[in-house]
């Protein structure tokens, strides 16, 4: 049997239990409309960059960006407003080729005209960049889960590697990339958010109210040729509250 502790307040005896505070999450939210940019003539670019948009002070930019040569660049994300991106592991397709990459940044300084730019460090054609704006994220340490895997001939399903989230409300993104001029549908249970019009590549998200364990995210492509997947997740912002209810137990001195 479970033994309480009481105080008193006033004329009321109150149990303890009722007045420690709960930590509570907040649900991660998407903001605004995606942007999806490409560069699909082929001609090797140094850059991609969105057109300028409104981003909000506090939230989480998840960037995802693609290229398709077989000279393997590093590529670095920035903003009008200064942010610092961080870089997710670099996935790629079987066989020379394709690169995805997811990048973020953390509560962001907020931007009334925020473009993002990829730059790459050896000029890459077909070149695409998904930018997605999310609220209601850890601010300090967002980062959860970081894996993928490339396929080659598979069919048209890609999928990740099994993963397990560490904590109840988290986002999950999911980048893809393939070969050819393939549409995307979303895996179960995912909403896709851009597909570039090449197209080559997409993006999908899905927030789990609860942990999630030894599960995988899928995505599929109309083709059948080589495919990569990135997956990343970020946890929501912690808060504290009051549990709301006060547990009465007598009345007197």
């Amino acid at each position: 049997m479970t033994r309480r502790q009481f105080v008193k307040r006033g004329a009321l005896w109150v149990s303890t239990s009722a007045l420690a505070p709960r930590i509570v999450s907040a649900a991660p939210l998407l903001v605004g409309t995606p942007q999806v940019t490409q560069d699909n003539s082929g001609i090797p670019t140094s850059s991609l960059s969105t057109a300028g948009v409104s981003h909000t002070a506090g939230n989480l930019l998840a960037a995802f960006v693609t290229t398709s040569s077989s000279v393997v660049p590093t590529i670095t994300v920035t903003n009008t407003a200064g942010d610092t991106f961080t870089a997710g592991t670099a996935q790629f397709r079987v066989g020379a080729g394709y690169m995805g990459q997811w990048f973020f940044a953390k509560n962001i300084a907020g931007n009334g005209s925020d473009s993002v730019t990829a730059a790459f460090s050896v000029a890459e054609s077909f070149v695409t960049l998904h930018v997605l704006e999310y609220s209601g994220l850890d601010t300090v340490s967002p980062l959860d889960v970081d894996t993928g895997t490339g396929g080659s001939g598979t069919g048209g399903t890609l999928t990740s590697p099994a993963f397990t989230t560490s904590q109840a409300s988290e986002v999950v993104l999911v980048g893809g990339a393939a070969t050819g001029f393939v549409t995307f549908t979303a895996g179960a249970g995912y909403t896709l958010r851009t597909q570039d019009t090449g197209p080559v590549a997409a993006t999908e998200d899905q927030i789990f109210a609860s942990v999630q364990t030894g599960i995988t995210a899928t995505m599929t492509q109309s083709g059948s040729g080589d495919w990569l997947i990135c997956v990343i997740s970020f946890k929501a912002t912690a808060g504290s509250g009051g549990s709301g209810r006060l547990m009465l137990l007598g009345v007197g001195d």
